[in-house]
């Protein structure tokens, strides 16, 4: 919990930053999915060369309907894969040029109100009642975490009916979907 505290402190924070532009919410139509981002992810990855991960900010909401454990470390893991993609490292946080912070949650622990509360964020997907809507917020800040250079959030309707290897790889495609527009060093 002192995680997720620092976390909210640290999202408020970055919510009352500005300065940034942003994109129009954009529901695909056909599908269940939505993505909003501020900032500019070219601004993000200029002059860095190395991210860590924010300190207490990289936040799985628990629910009994998924392993969060799990979660995290497929976050983390695609984010890190992107990373190195595009020619980042993930070092410590002392030497890092970049910080990363994530939160997952369903719409049971991160509504669009939090979201916009928080973040500043809403990805606009429209549910019906008997769907659960699903939310990951990625945010590149700098080392002191007072810039904030980009955040963006997607959301989708979980699948949560399907094995966990589909889960998992909807959520990695979730992180690259986020994360696409970040420049090669």
């Amino acid at each position: 919990m002192i995680g997720t505290i620092r976390f909210v402190a640290m999202a408020v924070s970055v919510a009352m930053l500005g300065g940034c532009t942003t994109s129009t919410p954009s529901p695909e139509p056909g599908t269940a999915l939505a993505t909003v981002s501020t900032g500019s992810l070219r601004d993000a990855g200029s002059g860095a060369a190395t991210f860590a991960w924010a300190p207490g900010a990289t936040v799985v909401f628990p629910d009994d309907r998924y392993d969060a454990g799990r979660a995290r470390g497929i976050i983390q893991s695609e984010i890190r894969a992107v990373l190195s993609e595009r020619g980042y490292q993930i070092v410590d946080a002392a030497s890092a040029d970049r910080r990363v912070a994530f939160v997952l949650g369903f719409d049971n622990n991160l509504t669009d109100d939090r979201l916009v509360s928080l973040f500043g964020l809403d990805p606009g997907l429209q549910t019906t009642p008997d769907e659960t809507k699903g939310t990951l917020v990625i945010a590149i800040t700098g080392p002191s975490q007072s810039r904030v250079f980009w955040r963006g959030a997607v959301q989708a309707v979980a699948t949560l009916d399907t094995d966990r290897e589909a889960r998992a790889d909807r959520l990695r495609g979730a992180v690259r979907r986020l994360l696409n527009a970040l420049p090669k060093r």
